[in-house]
């Protein structure tokens, strides 16, 4: 299946994981929660439900360069065998139009509904569901903006519940914390981090500035609250810890001796640097809830997996 709906380059897609639960198997429970600031409500129905895997109740969202989101549903929306396609260069050196043969005979779907915010033109760089109000949606921008959205409104794109911003650079990517209900964290495109609580949108909890270039990815730990890594333009990987941010942690010495010839002070929050690569790191992703496990991946063609040794954790 190809799904084709976006007028120009995709640069985030997500599934919204709180949808895969069948919610006519097993007991149902609705917890309302509340994320206010300022007299900014955003209202959310979290259905807690256990039973089989239901993929009509999938939900994947998409955004663009372009500034569109799209939602999609694998099992709805309009399918057609149209053939998509596929632009390269031929052997003399000319631009060719090709139509690939494995793409005969599948079924391309369109979204279920697709907005462009026509009040602002702006390129959105990364998108999530956030993974404990199962129709908050976020989106973050090259104005420097996370915008919240409830995707039960028919025109939500029109405008954001609450967005968050002290930054004047590009957000580049964003997570949520899997074990918080308000925390997230951003990387912007002068590498630096900023780490969030939902209920206040006026400031940053907590900036901290390591990275010489660009962040292309910020991903918190599926094992333990407050761990992210994130991945930069300057070559490294970068394991986090949240919890370094207490008074009583002394305040690490940079190395006359440091390999990876950074500058900039080590901060306190810094568990541990992966570099491995050789040029920008584009992308990361834990393993599982029990390991600190991690890959990545690099514009030198390699995949690394690696691990930290827990012992990081607790010096």
């Amino acid at each position: 299946m190809i799904l084709k709906g976006h007028g120009s380059e995709g640069s985030g897609l997500c599934w919204n994981i709180n949808k895969i639960y069948d919610n006519n198997i097993g007991d149902s429970k609705n917890t309302k929660n509340n994320i206010k600031d300022n007299g900014n409500d955003t209202e959310n129905t979290n259905d807690e439900n256990s039973g089989e895997i239901n993929t009509s109740n999938l939900l994947l969202a998409s955004c663009a360069s372009d500034g569109s989101i799209c939602l999609w549903d694998i099992n709805k929306g309009t399918k057609s065998n149209e053939v998509p396609r596929t632009y390269g260069i031929n052997k003399v050196g000319k631009g060719a139009d090709y139509n690939i043969k494995i793409y005969e005979n599948t079924p391309t779907l369109s979204p279920l509904c697709t907005w462009i915010n026509k009040n602002e033109e702006t390129t959105l760089n990364d998108i999530f569901f956030h993974s404990k109000f199962n129709n908050i949606l976020g989106v973050c921008d090259d104005n420097g903006y996370m915008s919240i959205y409830d995707i039960r409104k028919k025109n939500f794109f029109t405008k954001p519940e609450i967005s968050y911003k002290d930054h004047n650079q590009p957000m580049n990517t964003f997570s949520f914390d899997n074990f918080s209900e308000y925390i997230f964290a951003s990387g912007y495109s002068d590498g630096l981090i900023s780490i969030w609580d939902m209920r206040c949108n006026k400031e940053s909890l907590l900036k901290i500035d390591y990275h010489t270039q660009s962040i292309n990815r910020i991903k918190f730990c599926l094992m333990q609250s407050g761990i992210f890594g994130t991945c930069s333009d300057d070559g490294t990987a970068c394991i986090w810890d949240m919890s370094r941010n207490s008074e009583s942690y002394e305040q690490i010495k940079k190395l006359e001796d440091d390999i990876y010839n950074n500058p900039k002070k080590i901060p306190k929050q810094l568990l541990f640097v992966h570099g491995g690569h050789i040029g920008s790191v584009y992308d990361m992703s834990w393993a599982n809830t029990t390991t600190l496990l991690a890959a990545t991946v690099g514009v030198d063609n390699s995949l690394q997996v690696w691990n930290m040794n827990e012992q990081f954790m607790f010096q």
